[in-house]
């Protein structure tokens, strides 16, 4: 399945302002019989955590911090939202997202950074895994399906991206005398935060 995804780096206070509008739900994996949602401020509890860490120039990546990257789908209908699959697990009764009626939701997850010289300009990457090659973590993405484009769900996807776009800007570096805008999302606040992230002095790389 094709997929849109949309890279960012904002504060954590920004973060909280882009999410006002949503609610969260998890759906990579089972969930007690009665969950409902999960509060907007664990996932902002986890990305605080993790930008403490991106700040502090450690590396950052799922060995180190796998229960703070922790995929979170987002909605503005939780009662489209649909469980089904009921089970037990250690006694206890858990249940399976299964889709919601309005279409694919999209989801936040984290995302990795490269950049190299090639042929006399710059290549990035945002895509390397950070789950099998386990890369160094910049930020969080949202991602959405293309086949989704047409469902009532796209709205969701546009609505955040409306929400971060007033906030960021396109990323802009430089890198062995060459210059590079990338599709990463950045905020101004971010901005200065971000030249002491690990991913970005191991690339030696300028951000503009």
């Amino acid at each position: 399945m094709p997929f849109r995804f949309v890279p960012f780096v904002v504060t954590p206070a920004e973060l909280e302002e882009i999410l006002a509008p949503f609610t969260l739900f998890v759906g990579s994996v089972h969930v007690p019989a009665d969950y409902r949602s999960t509060p907007a401020s664990e996932f902002a509890g986890n990305y605080n955590a993790v930008y403490s860490l991106l700040c502090s120039g450690e590396r950052v990546d799922i060995r180190s911090s796998s229960k703070l990257l922790t995929d979170f789908f987002v909605t503005t209908d939780i009662d489209s939202v649909v469980f089904g699959n009921p089970h037990e697990y250690d006694g206890e009764q858990y249940k399976m997202y299964t889709g919601t009626s309005r279409g694919y939701a999209p989801y936040l997850a984290p995302f990795s950074f490269s950049a190299r010289e090639e042929y006399d300009r710059i290549i990035v990457s945002t895509r390397e895994s950070y789950l099998i090659e386990k890369a160094a973590i910049m930020g969080f993405q949202l991602v959405f399906s293309k086949e989704a484009e047409k469902d009532d769900s796209a709205a969701d996807f546009k609505l955040f991206k409306d929400r971060l776009a007033k906030h960021t800007k396109p990323l802009r570096f430089t890198m062995n005398g060459f210059e590079k805008k990338t599709v990463i999302r950045v905020s101004d606040e971010a901005k200065k935060d971000l030249r002491g992230f690990y991913c970005v002095k191991c690339m030696n790389i300028e951000i503009l």
